[in-house]
């Protein structure tokens, strides 16, 4: 067992640094990749549509395997802070291979984009993962350190959209015109893709001692089995968490995806919606820093996830009634946003309770094979996301570039304030009277296990 330290000062301030930059390659795909496929690199409509399915598609499908990779293959630093080391760089040699076009002849030029895209979104996953899987073991028994480190991961993510979406127009337009338009956005990409890569290694030197390694104690780390990560997934909390965290987010991209509708047609106000989103980001950011880790210590994750999905749910209900009134719209964003920004790291947080339930019921540790699924979640609900918007839409019979009518304004202010509010609830519910894990019974876990693989103890002698 990995001997736990005070965590030092730079650990506290550092950790999760490098998840900035990835925050920021993710902005850049999310806002720019599609517009570099059309304006950019002037692919055909036809391979841009290709394109983005692959991508998507292996994303998609690549995901429950983000904690195999972590499981199954080892390096000499450590099961995660290994990935730490070398996935930074990976990702960042495939993820700018992303935004290239290096052949006239599509076909060659798009397969070159979706390998970039497979290998990088892959790997990416599998290093974002490890960042999380490391801090049960960077905080040790203090959960005041526990909770910090996951609100700090959150923190240094809002700096990192706050950051892009402050400086990545200007930047792509300077690169267009110094340079060359076709490589602006590769520009862009390369100088978030070094800052996540410093990161990360600045993270993997920080974390040095906390967890076994090979080069470390001289000892081979142990591999997860196959039948045992097989064994960990008869889980019921961990399910739970799956189907209510997809809902969660179901409820998030939903309201994101309505967004520019309800600015655009119902408020009549197109320009406050890059008002509203920076304003979003700089709030986020501060809210992380000063509030988060205050919720998470006096109510819990499991309480925090609950009130904030009830709570925003009243709130956008009052949204809908009020929709009109723009100040009133601000303000209810605003408090939506404290609640919803301080419950973000509770997510890996209950994901991490689930692999210690996993352990204490097996025997196994598995903690980034089950913080790996983790990513299940926001993989589906993006595709049900889009679901939802377009058969929404359709059954609204919306018209775009037109003024709405009355019933037109009334169907997309429901849309955009109701249909999160209904996927909110559900997922609250499912956590109220699904998910049965405690702190203390997860306190109690941690401390069988302990005794369990403490050296001298009957089950370390006979493993």
């Amino acid at each position: 067992m990995t001997e736990t330290k005070k965590m030092p000062r730079q650990v506290r301030w550092l950790w999760s640094i490098g998840d900035a930059g990835f925050a920021a390659i993710v902005m850049i795909s999310l806002n720019y990749f599609a517009p570099f496929l059309t304006d950019y690199a002037k692919f055909s409509l036809p391979m841009v549509a290709l394109i983005l399915a692959l991508c998507n598609g292996i994303d998609t499908v690549a995901s429950p395997f983000t904690g195999i990779f972590i499981e199954r293959i080892r390096m000499p630093w450590g099961k995660f802070r290994s990935w730490l080391l070398v996935g930074g760089i990976i990702v960042f040699v495939f993820n700018t291979l992303q935004y290239t076009r290096v052949s006239v002849d599509e076909k060659l030029a798009a397969i070159i984009i979706v390998l970039g895209s497979a290998i990088g979104r892959t790997i990416w996953n599998v290093a974002f993962t490890s960042d999380a899987g490391l801090i049960p073991n960077l905080a040790g028994d203090n959960q005041s350190d526990y909770n910090f480190l996951f609100a700090r991961r959150q923190m240094w993510q809002f700096v990192g959209r706050l950051l892009f979406s402050v400086s990545g127009v200007p930047l792509i337009g300077m690169f267009a015109g110094l340079l060359s338009p076709s490589m602006a956005i590769f520009f862009v990409a390369v100088i978030f893709g070094l800052l996540m890569t410093i990161g990360w290694w600045i993270q993997f030197a920080v974390s040095k001692g906390y967890e076994a390694a090979k080069a470390d104690s001289g000892v081979q780390p142990k591999v997860t089995k196959w039948v045992d990560m097989v064994r960990v997934l008869k889980n019921g909390p961990l399910w739970v968490l799956i189907i209510a965290a997809t809902l969660r987010d179901l409820g998030m991209f939903t309201g994101i995806g309505f967004g520019f509708y309800y600015f655009r047609y119902v408020w009549n106000n197109i320009g406050a919606f890059g008002i509203q989103m920076t304003a979003s980001s700089i709030w986020a950011t501060v809210i992380s820093i000063v509030v988060a880790k205050i919720l998470i210590d006096k109510l819990g994750p499991k309480k925090l996830w609950v009130y904030s999905a009830f709570l925003s749910s009243i709130v956008m209900i009052i949204v809908r009634i009020f929709a009109r009134n723009a100040y009133f719209m601000i303000g209810a964003e605003f408090v939506t946003g404290v609640l919803w920004i301080s419950a973000m790291p509770v997510h890996p947080m209950l994901f991490t309770d689930a692999a210690t339930y996993a352990e204490w019921k097996t025997g196994v540790e598995a903690r980034g094979f089950i913080l790996g699924l983790g990513n299940i979640n926001t993989k589906l609900a993006v595709f049900l996301s889009g679901l939802v918007l377009s058969s929404t839409l359709i059954a609204i019979k919306f018209v775009p570039d037109v003024e709405q009518s009355t019933e037109g304004i009334s169907a997309l202010n429901s849309a955009f304030c109701l249909i999160p509010v209904v996927f909110y609830l559900i997922h609250a519910l499912v956590m109220i009277f699904g998910y049965r894990l405690t702190d203390e019974k997860i306190a109690n876990m941690k401390a069988e296990i302990a005794a369990k693989t403490s050296p001298g103890s009957a089950l370390s002698a006979n493993a």
